[in-house]
């Protein structure tokens, strides 16, 4: 009998009630020990086995209700954080810094986050046949969400009413909670290319007040075919010296033919020869330079510091939002 001197209450109980013995919840260990050895029909080692089952069982409920405990236990650890992150999220919405952003045509709100490593768009805002490139990255979101997204160039301004489109590439997600997130080197880029103009507008203006304009910056650049070494009130004759420049190049010939009949993007606007190019699903019109403007547009093009910062393809395609020439890849 000694095999029940360390044995729980509740598994002398649980084996007194298999012996069809009347126990009560207040009864003390000795008192169910006496209760089971003195029974008339007591048997040791019947209750030895039955104990060891009852014991057995006992333990296999423990543990179930133990990992049972454990599974509620991380679910509210998992809410918790949750609800943690969220009140974060909450209580940072009123630092967010937002920014209007033009993509394309499309006007954005974009979010300024200073943690993103890639600046991210809403496919259902732009289009999934919008932007240039294939790729694909894999993004993860705030709470750990993971998406693969497709990796596409845009070309991104300010939206202020001013130019200055910079390429930038973003991911493209289904998910986004926001219409887009840009990342802070990217606003980086994309504000100093902004500022860049507002600099260039103000020294133009002052330039041109003081009858001395200075070709060496973006709006110059996107000028200098119908303004070079004039004054403002002389734009008609600069722009008709420009127009004949155009026509005595030779080599613009057969792309005058097309232009008359409107044939590989080439038209003739105010009589100016006019090439239109879908840049990242907007439409641009392009000023054809004749070969004797070309290099001194090149040349401007690379002073740019913007320009000069994104490198040789960049300052090419940043040509292209204003001047076009047939062999431009190539030059």
């Amino acid at each position: 009998m000694a095999y029940l001197g360390k044995t729980r209450k509740e598994d002398l109980r649980l084996l007194a009630g298999e012996l069809n013995l009347n126990v009560g919840n207040n009864m003390k260990i000795s008192y169910l020990n006496k209760l089971i050895t003195t029974h008339p029909d007591y048997d040791e080692d019947f209750s030895k086995n039955r104990l060891t089952i009852v014991i057995e069982d006992r333990k296999l409920r423990e543990q179930q209700e133990m990992v049972l405990k454990q599974q509620e236990f991380e679910k509210e650890k998992e809410r918790l954080d949750r609800e943690f992150q969220l009140e974060k999220l909450w209580n940072g919405i009123d630092d967010l810094q937002l920014v209007d952003i033009k993509c394309g045509q499309t006007s954005i709100k974009a979010v300024i986050d200073t943690g993103a490593q890639i600046s991210v768009l809403l496919e259902d805002l732009i289009g999934k046949n919008c932007g240039e490139g294939e790729g694909t990255i894999q993004i993860i979101s705030a709470f750990g969400e993971k998406e693969i997204a497709a990796l596409k160039l845009f070309n991104l301004k300010i939206g202020d009413g001013k130019h200055g489109s910079v390429s930038i590439m973003c991911a493209v997600s289904k998910k986004l909670v926001n219409y887009m997130l840009i990342s802070a080197t990217a606003y980086e880029i994309v504000l100093e290319n902004v500022q860049l103009f507002d600099f260039e507008n103000q020294r133009d203006f002052e330039s041109t007040k003081d009858k001395d304009v200075q070709l060496e910056g973006e709006e110059e650049l996107s000028a200098l075919a119908l303004r070079q070494e004039t004054e403002t009130s002389e734009t008609n004759s600069a722009k008709s010296s420009f127009v004949k420049l155009q026509r005595m190049e030779e080599s613009l010939g057969p792309v005058f033919s097309q232009a008359k009949n409107k044939q590989n993007a080439y038209e003739i606007d105010d009589g100016v020869l006019i090439h239109t190019e879908s840049i990242c699903c907007e439409d641009v019109k392009q000023v054809v330079l004749p070969t004797c403007k070309r290099e001194e547009v090149m040349k401007v093009a690379y002073e740019i510091l913007l320009a000069g910062h994104l490198g040789e393809s960049k300052t090419k395609q940043r040509i292209k939002y204003s001047f076009f020439w047939p062999k431009l890849k190539q030059d």
